[in-house]
């Protein structure tokens, strides 16, 4: 559900550095000794957590059996869903917490209005524990450990909550006067925006209690599980294409319904980075969104992670599989790990080589060289044939992956 920007990486707009208390940095800030306590029942939050889903199911029986079923409230609720869904993961998760991005003044308000309605906390609190999560990550101080079960990450950690005081991991937050505006109106808004304002627009084509019980509180109650699903189900299931040194795992199933959250190894892995879903077919809604504003000039200074430093930590990841597997087939081990270190070479040397020539492409067309016209020609073959050489080489990875190829000796004379 919440994250932090804390080791140094490669970016192609800006490193994460430690924070200095300058906007776009995210602190890596231990928690203070005897800062925490041990987790006591937060009862205003066991009561809302448990009574929103009876008045969600309540109230929808009571409205369908009433008033009927209204088409337009079932659209209302999923542009609910959507707008409430994004203003945490656009807006709380990648923009607040990892400062992944910059934003106008009225986008932000715009998240912190619907990132507020989905009833997550306000951003202060949600992203002060975020980045707590991404600095302890499956160790004591991290908000929702999974290594205290399944049900303690998805929701227990909310019910049993632990000392959140400690804020000095959020230095940049609290300068900021739109997040304290939510912060100190935050029920008010949330109620308004997540509550009153879904029932008031339903009221328009006649279906003020649909609007209240199906896109407010059957609404806010997915909210809630769609996201704590991210720290319990994407810390438990799924794939670690990236790295095994958390337990953060992606899965493509749980993106769908967290507007591309679920790419959630790689996320750990690469903190900073405006997208979840790095490849071009990924579903991550959060990820077209920031587009969209920054082609608009509402969304600036986009974090990007090089696409060789991902493709080289995948390969990396990879290999360490493979190298599990040598250690059972002692035979040909030599042979293998040659092999598929030439393998490797092979490919970040043809995606460096598409790189270079991709951005002397770029750049003659920006100046436009349109002179130089063997020059574009020669570049676009070379780009062609490089891309296919780079097509074949993962290709041929895959395959070492999979346990499709067999090394055999030749004897020769």
């Amino acid at each position: 559900m919440k994250k932090l920007l804390s080791k140094n990486q490669w970016y192609e707009s800006q490193p994460n550095k430690p924070h200095s208390g300058a906007e776009g940095e995210a602190p890596a800030a231990l928690p203070m000794e005897g800062a925490t306590r041990a987790p006591r029942i937060e009862w205003a939050n066991f009561l809302f957590i448990t009574l929103t889903p009876v008045v969600a199911i309540v109230g929808t029986i009571w409205t369908l059996k009433n008033n009927g079923f209204f088409p337009e409230t079932l659209v209302w609720t999923v542009v609910m869903m959507f707008l409430t869904g994004l203003g945490i993961t656009a807006g709380y998760h990648r923009l607040f917490s990892h400062r992944s991005y910059k934003t106008t003044w009225f986008v932000k308000l715009m998240y912190l209005l619907f990132g507020g309605a989905a009833f997550e906390g306000s951003a202060r609190e949600w992203c002060c524990a975020h980045r707590k999560h991404h600095r302890f990550v499956d160790q004591e101080g991290d908000p929702y450990n999974i290594k205290r079960g399944f049900w303690y990450a998805h929701v227990g950690w909310v019910v049993l909550k632990a000392d959140q005081s400690d804020e000095s991991n959020i230095p940049d937050l609290k300068n900021d006067k739109w997040v304290l505006f939510q912060d100190r109106f935050y029920i008010p808004l949330a109620a308004m925006v997540g509550i009153f304002m879904p029932a008031f627009v339903a009221l328009i084509w006649g279906d003020f209690f649909g609007g209240l019980f199906i896109a407010g509180f059957v609404r806010l109650v997915l909210n809630h599980h769609f996201t704590f699903f991210i720290n319990s189900y994407c810390h438990f299931f799924g794939k670690q294409p990236y790295s095994d040194k958390n337990t953060a795992r992606d899965s493509t199933f749980i993106s769908f319904f967290t507007y591309g959250e679920g790419y959630h190894n790689f996320h750990h892995a690469f903190e900073g980075d405006y997208r979840n879903g790095v490849r071009f077919f990924d579903f991550d809604p959060g990820k077209w969104l920031i587009w969209g504003l920054s082609k608009m000039g509402w969304a600036f200074n986009l974090k990007k992670v090089n696409s060789l430093r991902i493709l080289a930590t995948r390969l990396a990841m990879d290999e360490m599989r493979l190298q599990k597997k040598w250690e059972r087939q002692a035979k040909y081990r030599e042979e293998w790990q040659a092999f598929v270190l030439r393998t490797r070479n092979k490919i970040l040397k043809a995606q460096e080589r598409f790189i270079e020539l991709k951005a002397e492409y770029q750049q003659m067309k920006q100046d436009r060289i349109d002179l130089v016209h063997e020059r574009v020609v020669h570049l676009q073959h070379e780009m062609k044939r490089v891309k296919e050489e780079l097509r074949l080489g993962l290709q041929e990875w895959k395959f070492l992956i999979r346990g499709q190829y067999v090394l055999v000796p030749i004897k020769i004379g």
